[in-house]
């Protein structure tokens, strides 16, 4: 096996010890500390067992390259959660290309061999990556789109006449999903609050409470409308709390009158996660 060969080789278990590090890691830090050290590590390691050239050189030069070949690809559109959330498979896939063309590249500057070998090889770790990045949007949406779907929120939206769609919030701790749409003529809003309906009843709801951030609320005057819908009035504001399809939904507006919030609650229609993608993340 030649040099290129082991240093592809090494690549590809550092690509996939990242993999591990970030599913696996005990205590998982939010500026992915380990996954930053360890190609350092590893590099160092494998490169003296598999005897690359100049394996200290390598093993301190190929993470960064590894590192400015992640940044390019995902460009700022996708970050490191993302190509994870979007598929294991596709995230280590990803990982493993990373550090294949990390080590090869650092290993081609130390190896002996023709000049054209080493432009061949700089010229397909460019294309490779320049491709990978156009599609880091489309990772980003992907990885939006299994969250939603794997939330546990139903994905439900109404019907409104008149109101653009503005965007949404995934709120994966309590969990839930905010919709907004706004009315440009008088400039009227309307939020809708959907969580999955068990953890609270609409007239808790209504009430202010909220398990999921320890929340309980000063009571409010809430009112039952009808069977199980539940109307709260505030000074700015109106919301309306209904249990629907496995839903709890809460529908808020500045403007709009009570007999109107009551005709909302009927429209809510089951909607895409791809047609929430492509609305837009608030």
């Amino acid at each position: 096996m030649n040099a290129l060969s082991r240093a592809a080789f090494a690549g590809a278990v550092i690509g996939v010890a990242e993999v591990l590090i970030y599913r696996w890691w005990p205590a998982h830090l939010e500026d992915h500390l380990p996954m930053l050290v360890a190609p350092f590590v590893l590099g160092a390691a494998l490169g003296r067992l598999l005897k690359l050239p100049r394996w200290g050189l390598v093993a301190g030069l190929a993470p960064l390259v590894n590192i400015a070949l992640l940044l390019f690809t995902l460009r700022g559109e996708a970050t490191f959660d993302d190509l994870m959330d979007a598929g294991v498979w596709l995230g280590a896939f990803v990982f493993v290309a990373v550090g294949v063309n990390g080590h090869l590249a650092a290993t081609a500057l130390f190896v002996s061999g023709r000049v054209g070998l080493r432009v061949g090889l700089a010229a397909a770790i460019v294309l490779g990556t320049v491709g990978a990045a156009t599609t880091s949007a489309q990772i980003a949406d992907l990885a939006q789109e299994r969250r939603l779907e794997t939330s546990g929120v139903p994905l439900v939206a109404p019907v409104l006449d008149g109101y653009g769609f503005v965007g949404y919030y995934l709120d994966e701790r309590r969990p839930s999903l905010e919709l907004h749409y706004w009315r440009l003529d008088d400039e009227s809003y309307v939020e809708v609050d959907v969580r999955p309906a068990g953890t609270v009843t609409a007239q808790e709801a209504c009430g202010g409470y909220d398990p999921a951030y320890a929340l309980d609320d000063q009571p409010v005057e809430c009112e039952e409308t009808t069977a199980n819908v539940w109307l709260r009035t505030e000074p700015t504001e109106r919301s309306l709390f209904v249990e629907q399809g496995g839903a709890l939904i809460e529908i808020t507006s500045e403007k709009l009158e009570r007999q109107e919030l009551l005709d909302i609650a009927p429209s809510f229609r089951p909607i895409s996660a791809q047609d929430l993608v492509a609305g837009g993340q608030l």
